[in-house]
């Protein structure tokens, strides 16, 4: 079984929240957890996690959020040259990329291709949702996705949100074990519907943008900082 080393665990990610009552008594609860799972093919599935991450914190004291790179951590040596094999293929052969898209486009992956992927890369994956005991999991990439929905085939009964964080929802998204959608446009919960997901498992949320994208800023010492000037209008 594999053995998470405390270090790579988030330092509150045991945390509790201490309640006085009115006669004194204490009480401790346990904050909520919730995991996102991601995967390192572009950056754009990464950084909607740690949007969404970001946002929930500010939104709750009483959540506790930590955002994986699923293959990365499990696999650190090779997974760095898997991903810069699948970039590579991507610029160097984007038609051959676009076929292989399309021939799936309507598809889920199916089962057997599905417990190859798990027990050749993912197959630890089990144990750390042992270990960390999420209350939620989102995942933001589909591979992810696939292994957590198999794990829930088998008994794991943690609820399974699915952010796609595209304007299409490609076949691998699709799997009956997810719990909820979060997509970002009508269109794209219009093409899950098509699929036969249920409307009540479908919000249209938008992509997450992180919280800083959203902060005011007074752009004088920004204009000091890199030795601009304001324009005149004339």
């Amino acid at each position: 079984m594999l053995c998470l080393q405390k270090k790579n665990l988030p330092r509150n990610f045991e945390g509790v929240i201490a309640l006085k009552s009115p006669q004194g008594k204490v009480s401790f609860l346990r904050k909520k957890r919730i995991l996102l799972l991601s995967e390192g093919f572009g950056k754009g599935h990464t950084q909607a996690a740690y949007a969404l991450s970001v946002s929930i914190r500010q939104s709750s004291t009483e959540v506790i959020t930590r955002v994986m790179e699923l293959g990365a951590f499990l696999h650190p040596t090779i997974a760095p040259w898997i991903f810069s094999a699948y970039r590579r293929t991507v610029t160097s052969q984007p038609r051959l990329y676009g076929m292989f898209y399309r021939r799936q486009y309507k598809k889920s992956l199916n089962r057997v291709a599905g417990l190859a992927l798990h027990r050749i890369f993912y197959n630890q994956t089990k144990a750390i949702i042992a270990q960390l005991k999420p209350d939620i999991i989102v995942c933001t990439h589909p591979f992810p996705n696939i292994i957590v929905s198999r794990l829930k085939r088998a008994g794991l009964s943690t609820p399974l949100f699915t952010l796609i964080t595209d304007y299409d929802a490609h076949g691998t998204w699709v799997d009956s074990q997810v719990d909820k959608y979060l997509v970002s446009t009508d269109a794209v919960r219009k093409k899950l519907l098509d699929r036969g997901v249920p409307g009540s498992h479908i919000d249209v949320t938008g992509i997450p943008v992180h919280p800083n994208f959203r902060m005011e800023h007074s752009k004088e010492p920004i204009l000091r900082q890199f030795g601009l000037r304001t324009c005149q209008r004339s």
